[in-house]
């Protein structure tokens, strides 16, 4: 019979020196870097280079002008915060609304426009980020 992969883990709330009185499961065989990492119930945070990769804005989405003249650099946030995923919903012909924003409650949205110039020989023009959006907005439905 094969032996079992998870014989060197610790039973949920067990506590010893291996353990440092986390409430979680633990590897036995747990390193101080992963004591460090791990969070006061148990869940462990990734390597520095995978929290990075996943923490990293993504790409904006671009809008050309109907010339094709400029062209507006539209950015987003990578992922909601707990908070906003743990919001209230209501639920509606298979549709989750946000009664708060009277919105999809898992829409996605902008957070800020960048406007380039495109040039004749074909590069950008210098930025113009629009100015004097309320703290917080969310930007969607964005048209010329």
């Amino acid at each position: 019979m094969a032996s079992s992969r998870l014989q060197h883990l610790v039973k949920v709330n067990a506590e010893d020196s291996t353990t440092s009185g986390l409430n979680g499961v633990v590897s036995a065989t747990t390193s101080p870097q992963d004591q460090e990492s791990a969070l006061g119930n148990g869940y462990r945070l990734p390597p520095k280079e995978i929290r990075d990769i996943v923490d990293a804005p993504p790409l904006p989405a671009l809008s050309f002008s109907p010339h094709r003249d400029k062209i507006l650099f539209l950015k987003r946030r990578s992922l909601p915060p707990l908070s906003e995923l743990a919001r209230q919903e209501e639920k509606l012909a298979g549709i989750r609304i946000d009664g708060k924003c009277n919105s999809r409650s898992r829409m996605s949205f902008y957070t800020g426009i960048v406007i380039h110039q495109l040039l004749d020989n074909d590069t950008l023009g210098p930025e113009k980020e629009i100015t004097g959006l309320p703290e917080g907005a969310k930007i969607n439905f964005v048209t010329w």
